[in-house]
């Protein structure tokens, strides 16, 4: 275990470097096309200077109104944490991606862990090993998780659930564990659904396909693990219950996404049309 740890302090050594190499590109314009005075790129992740317009106001409604305008404000949920990360230390790094680097540490780190622990339970450790320290490195991951987008933190969420759902899969719980790794998972599912909705369909195939190996399981085992059942039922009714209840929120003028299965409720009724339809529409408006 301290072996794995220090890999994991060179990794998060890596990625400050990295980010501190970004910013001094965009701060001496060295690259003026491609990074700002920010170190936000204004190529391949354009929406970065969007949001870091929103996590600044956000910082500084934090800072100078306290946290009820700073929850009131209508805001992604990224850049909502992005802005505690500005406002504790954006007096000394500015609201650039310096300031912003804690965050983005912790989701790499996260992912990094979420690999390692994925590819050790479906394979062996060396395999989860060699996985994480591949994603570790990987250029246009570093690069990418360094900006100010939703796409570190939505793939944090993502890889935690899906290790959730393998776990579900690979052991047996008891009634207490199960209800705490069942609150983790619904819980991840749902930030991922108020992080990036957009791709939510994602999750719900990763949740029914993990239903009918579980059902697979207990039969081939002529058993019944009320453990895992509980872990599937707290995920299930996370992905039913909470997108009709907490918005996805984007950026204004755009249209929070739906998801096509779900429980509505009273002030938000079921669409008239079916779930085929409504999910079919959906992949239609994103090949377009």
């Amino acid at each position: 275990m301290p072996s794995r740890c220090r890999y994991l302090f060179i990794a998060a050594a890596v990625h400050v470097l990295v980010a501190i190499t970004i910013f001094l590109i965009g701060h001496f314009r060295v690259l003026p096309g491609i990074f700002d005075q920010n170190g936000i790129s204004l190529t391949f992740a354009i929406d970065g200077t969007t949001y870091q317009h929103v996590a600044s106001n956000l910082a500084d409604e934090l800072q100078h109104n306290g946290i009820s305008a700073w929850l009131n404000a209508k805001a992604p949920l990224h850049s909502r944490l992005h802005s505690i990360s500005f406002a504790i230390f954006g007096k000394v790094f500015g609201y650039n991606i310096l300031g912003a680097e804690p965050v983005n540490l912790f989701y790499y780190l996260a992912i990094l862990i979420c690999i390692y622990v994925i590819g050790r339970e479906v394979f062996n450790v060396q395999t989860g090993f060699i996985a994480a320290a591949i994603v570790a490195v990987w250029p246009s991951f570093l690069v990418y998780s360094t900006q100010l987008i939703r796409d570190a933190f939505s793939i944090a969420c993502l890889l935690g659930l899906i290790l959730v759902l393998v776990l579900l899969l690979s052991r047996v719980f008891s009634w207490f564990v199960g209800i705490a790794i069942g609150i983790a998972g619904a819980l991840l599912a749902t930030l991922f659904w108020v992080a990036r909705g957009n791709m939510w369909n994602v999750v719900l195939v990763a949740i029914a396909i993990t239903l009918v190996l579980l059902v697979t399981r207990m039969i081939r085992e002529k058993r019944f693990i009320a453990g895992n059942a509980v872990v599937m039922i707290l995920i299930i009714a996370a992905a039913l219950l909470g997108p009709p209840r907490l918005e996805s929120t984007t950026l204004p003028g755009v249209r929070p996404p739906l998801t096509p299965l779900a429980i509505p409720t009273a002030s938000q009724p079921a669409a008239r049309e079916g779930i085929w339809t409504t999910a079919i529409k959906q992949i239609s408006t994103r090949r377009a």
